[in-house]
């Protein structure tokens, strides 16, 4: 059913809107360098599609999926049979002469022995490289020419990004071997072919050595700690210093911190969760068998390691964190003095099972069991941008910039009443088994999107009567522009999915349009 949004009353429009409580940290220092993660092989996007922040100095254009190299397949052939997804690309950046950034091939690499199908690493198993090799050179003429003729750069993606490597025919020595020299012939290449093209790497908690004059400078995906460093946060600042340091830069402002939007729900054990996940005294449940609920889950994940179970919410599931502790969702919200982050946490009524099978309800005295979910707010995001400045890093990379925009405009110091999402949802088609968050995800396959259970807030509502009309959307009558961060934006003739209804005429209601979800006033 379809309804039509008339324009509110000036009395309508004035209140009835709940603010939960999240209030930003004073203006943070501006990073000289941002970084921003396109993933373009996944969308299919036209030029009127793209919402870049003209704050991005370097877009890293992920073209290949990490398994799209594989087979003998030529890089410049996977690159022109997409080319019309590029072209998108730069006539948004042609219609737009405020946008200044560095335009990046940011080149996937398998994580597993897949990556031996890949003719540098043919002999990873080994750790030889060798540089006469026609099919290597074949391979790395194809990335420099597409380089040369569409891209100011390129970045490429260091495979082992994990405590645990996925492979089992190389380690971790051996990959070293191989991949260290293999980004020296590439540079090599460069410097032939232009001398102003640049080269990064995308790398992790796993250092390397690589001459600093050969690349410009490493993207450091410091995050979803929990799940690949062993952590209790997701991006704690109290290991973060610890991780830079262990890459040895000379200089610490080749070194950009990689910054996520979103968080990472595990299961934990715990006796006092008030007083113990603040001090990060908990266990982490070993199954892969959890459930996690349905709160816009937008990504399951697979623990490298084999042990756990993780899934990956978007930042916009928490604009409002203090709403979780709406007494009907026995959320509970708290802030972790020692990694600098916000978390959230809820009792699991029905706790997973244990790496013997058995519910954990089934041992006497054993702790009850959580859902723990380590994230990134504005208080974190100040924490980590006076760290960035006070530390001399270069500047931060964000992992996936079609994930949220309200954050960049924190981080470049923009205010913007952008609803945050990059492109429309309609517009994108995902590949099936696609990697969804940045470079990092190469480590990650999708177990699905959580299309039902996006919470922006809930108000505390009656219960409606099981009769009433279910509206499905809403057709706007009016041009409507958002004033707060979580409004939805609308022109006359939108038509507009409804996800939650007011309860009356002054109320607010939460809608989806063109893949936004966001609050609009109601009819």
């Amino acid at each position: 059913m379809t309804l039509e949004i008339r324009r509110p009353s000036t009395e309508k429009a004035t209140h009835m809107k709940k603010n939960c409580g999240i209030n930003q940290s004073p203006p943070p220092p501006q990073p000289s360098t941002i970084v921003g993660y396109y993933p373009a092989y996944k969308y299919d996007l036209k030029a009127d599609d793209f919402n870049i922040s003209s704050s991005i100095t370097h877009l890293n254009y992920i073209a290949f999926g990490p398994n799209d190299l594989i087979n003998d397949t030529r890089p410049n052939t996977v690159f022109q049979n997409q080319i019309k997804k590029f072209k998108e690309l730069q006539n948004y950046k042609d219609k737009n002469s405020n946008l200044n950034y560095k335009l990046i091939l940011s080149v996937l690499l398998p994580v597993n022995d897949e990556l031996m199908k890949l003719p540098p690493f043919y002999n990873v198993s080994t750790g030889q490289y060798d540089q006469t090799n026609q099919d290597i050179r074949n391979f790395i003429e194809d990335l420099t020419s597409v380089v040369r003729d569409y891209f100011d750069g390129i970045d490429i993606d260091y495979p082992n990004k994990a405590s645990c490597l996925q492979a089992k025919q190389f380690n971790s020595s051996s990959l070293k071997q191989v991949f260290e020299p293999f980004i020296s012939d590439i540079s090599s290449q460069l410097k032939q072919k232009n001398s102003s093209k640049i080269l990064t790497i995308t790398g992790g908690i796993n250092s390397i050595h690589v001459d600093p004059s050969v690349i410009s400078f490493v993207n450091l995906q410091a995050y979803r700690l929990n799940i690949y460093y062993n952590a209790h946060s997701s991006a704690g600042i109290d290991v973060l210093q610890n991780i830079i340091d262990s890459w040895n830069f000379g200089n610490r402002s080749q070194c950009v911190l990689g910054i996520e939007f979103g968080g990472i729900i595990e299961a934990i054990t715990v006796n006092n969760p008030n007083m113990d996940i603040a001090n990060q005294n908990f266990e982490v449940v070993h199954s892969q068998n959890i459930t996690f609920p349905s709160i816009a889950i937008d990504e399951n994940i697979t623990d490298p390691c084999g042990t756990t179970s993780f899934a990956h919410l978007t930042w916009k599931n928490f604009l409002a964190p203090l709403c979780y502790t709406n007494n009907s969702k026995n959320w509970n919200y708290n802030f972790d003095n020692k990694s600098k982050q916000p978390y959230i946490y809820q009792l699991r009524q029905n706790p997973p099972v244990n790496q013997m099978g058995s519910k954990a309800e089934n041992f006497p005295g054993s702790p009850p069991t959580y859902y723990y979910i380590s994230y990134e707010d504005y208080q974190s995001l100040y924490v980590k941008l006076n760290f960035v400045q006070n530390y001399n890093i270069g500047g931060v990379a964000i992992a996936d910039i079609t994930k949220d925009s309200q954050f960049i405009n924190y981080i470049s110091g923009n205010k913007s009443n952008d609803q945050g999402n990059f492109a429309p949802l309609s517009n994108i088609n995902a590949k099936i088994g696609a990697i969804v968050g940045g470079v990092i995800s190469s480590l990650v396959f999708i177990g699905g999107l959580a299309a039902a259970g996006f919470i922006l807030y809930r108000r505390r509502h009656k219960t409606k009567n099981i009769e009433t009309t279910v509206v499905t959307s809403v057709v706007a009558m009016f041009d409507y522009v958002g004033k707060e961060e979580n409004d939805l934006s609308f022109k006359a003739g939108d038509v507009i999915e409804v996800l939650e209804k007011g309860d009356g005429p002054n109320d607010w209601w939460v809608g989806r349009l063109h893949g936004v979800i966001g609050e609009f006033p109601g009819e």
